[in-house]
């Protein structure tokens, strides 16, 4: 029974680093296409996990829900913090804080769900 625990818990350990990192990269897909639809520059390319809980998805099953943190920037300037939430592989939300106190916020719709396409308003010029 010893052995058993040691071989399933390295399998568990390998597949929640390959699902986070699945994951990751379907956040950072969103990400990158908010930013250019925001027309504001994603730094450095890069995002981290700031909290990790439980979650019933729409079907009821208990997912992961992955809430990240990045950077981006309007003018080139400046580092403005932005947020996204994903449930399972979905996107949830994405918040893009801007300089004047205002907030973009972008949310998956039903139908674009599954291509994980957000569509942020219109920015006025």
């Amino acid at each position: 029974m010893e052995n058993v625990l040691w071989l399933v818990l390295p399998l568990c350990l390998w597949a929640f680093w390959f699902d986070s990192l699945r994951t990751r990269e379907i956040a950072l897909n969103a990400i990158r296409h908010s930013c250019r639809n925001a027309r504001v520059q994603l730094l450095d390319d890069t995002l981290f996990v700031r909290k990790l809980r439980l979650a019933r998805g729409n079907a009821g099953h208990v997912q992961l829900r992955r809430y990240y943190r990045f950077e981006f920037s309007s003018e080139g300037n400046d580092r403005r913090p932005g947020y996204a939430i994903l449930q399972g592989r979905r996107v949830e939300n994405i918040w893009l804080e801007q300089a004047e106190g205002k907030t973009l916020q972008a949310q998956a719709s039903t139908t674009d769900a599954e291509n994980n396409v957000i569509k942020l308003p219109s920015q006025p010029k």
